[in-house]
């Protein structure tokens, strides 16, 4: 329990930054004075970092102390947000939030290989995602009435306590349960180009479309003349939608293997695009945006889980935070750039790419072998 406990605080604060970009993103516009467009650089910057050090530590993830690279990863973020609400400028905003990027990326590759161990990684994932749901809803629903009532930087201050908070749950991250027997295989699996290319391609795209959106959620809702009580309504069904998008796995299993439940989410990633660019009212955004943000945590769980499935070493979904984080990294400046141009077009170009993700999983997908290995390791 104690091992499942550090997984979910871990997954949950090295990402908690993603899910809280619609609160924090415009605290840098009208704290610091950094203009929208430069947002998203900037975002993209901790993000880029996040899956720098997320793919260079995955090299070696079956041997580095787990515990120990988690809680440094832990202190980074405390530290990094703490000066976030002391310092001002574009440049010293820059070194935070790029710091803040390695501490993410330490804590999210540790967690995702520790996961790979368990009997059904797939539903050990969905689970993380629930917790880290949960607590992004609290964070989502609360966090525009803490910037209203306290000012931007609060939220940064808020990040620094809750890191404090995780760094005795977390220290369990390295006590890892008995492998399934299904897991204990010899050497580790050899992939081709073409999968690689594939499977990282189709969750890179996924996520750039995700946070492209997600970031520029706020700015849309401005462009909309929507209030405070409308974002904060909304920023807490997303969180909502995460669980029970994230809960998904825990019951449905594989009686649809993994291919369906990805190629479903790809699909459905690609119409709520369309629907959050050329939403011309509340209700338009609020659908689009939720059901891109359920679609998105429907396929996490199963895409992490056929990674952990095919390769139980855990090198290989090791490396999907970093995939993540790259696309994480891109998609803010993709966003950022594309905003020039309007925002339906930024929704059908983003729809464009989750239509060109879902045609790479299928060609993942399209043999049965990784998906069978589930079925069995399940029965």
């Amino acid at each position: 329990m104690k091992f499942y406990l550090s997984l979910c605080v871990g997954f949950t604060f090295g990402f908690l930054s993603f899910i809280a970009l619609p609160v924090w993103a415009p605290v840098l516009a009208s704290h610091y004075g950094i203009s929208e467009p430069v947002v998203g650089w900037v975002v993209s910057l901790e993000m880029a970092i996040l899956a720098l050090s997320s793919f260079v530590l995955s090299q070696k993830v079956d041997s580095i102390d787990k515990r120990f690279v988690c809680l440094l990863g832990v202190a980074i973020l405390v530290v990094c947000n703490v000066f976030m609400v002391i310092v001002g400028g574009l440049l010293p905003v820059l070194v935070l939030r790029a710091l803040c990027g390695l501490g993410e990326g330490a804590i999210v590759v540790c967690v995702s290989a520790a996961a790979a161990s368990t009997k059904a990684p797939e539903k050990t994932y969905a689970i993380m995602n629930v917790v880290f749901g949960v607590v992004g809803a609290a964070f989502l629903g609360l966090g525009p009435v803490l910037v209203e009532v306290f000012g931007g930087v609060s939220v940064f201050g808020v990040f620094a306590a809750l890191g404090v908070i995780s760094l005795p749950l977390i220290r369990w991250v390295s006590v890892l349960p008995p492998k399934a027997p299904e897991c204990q295989g010899t050497g580790v699996p050899i992939f081709s180009g073409l999968f690689l290319f594939a499977l990282f391609g189709g969750v890179f795209l996924l996520t750039v479309v995700d946070l492209g959106l997600w970031t520029y959620l706020d700015f849309k809702a401005s462009r909309l003349n929507l209030g405070l009580g409308f974002r904060s309504i909304t920023y807490s069904m997303c969180a909502i939608l995460t669980i029970v998008g994230s809960s998904l796995p825990l019951w449905l299993g594989l009686r649809f293997g993994f291919k369906g439940p990805i190629l479903t989410a790809a699909l459905l990633s690609s119409i709520c695009a369309v629907t959050v660019g050329v939403a011309s009212s509340g209700m338009q955004l609020a659908l689009g945006i939720v059901f891109l943000v359920f679609s998105f945590q429907v396929a996490i769980p199963y895409i992490m889980g056929f990674c952990a499935v095919r390769d139980p070493s855990g090198r290989l979904v090791a490396k999907v935070p970093g995939v993540i984080g790259a696309g994480q990294a891109v998609g803010p400046a993709v966003a950022g750039m594309l905003i020039g141009f309007g925002f339906e077009s930024m929704g059908m170009i983003f729809s464009l790419f989750c239509l060109v993700g879902a045609l790479l999983f299928f060609v993942v997908l399209r043999d049965n072998q990784g998906q069978d290995r589930g079925v069995e390791a399940l029965s």
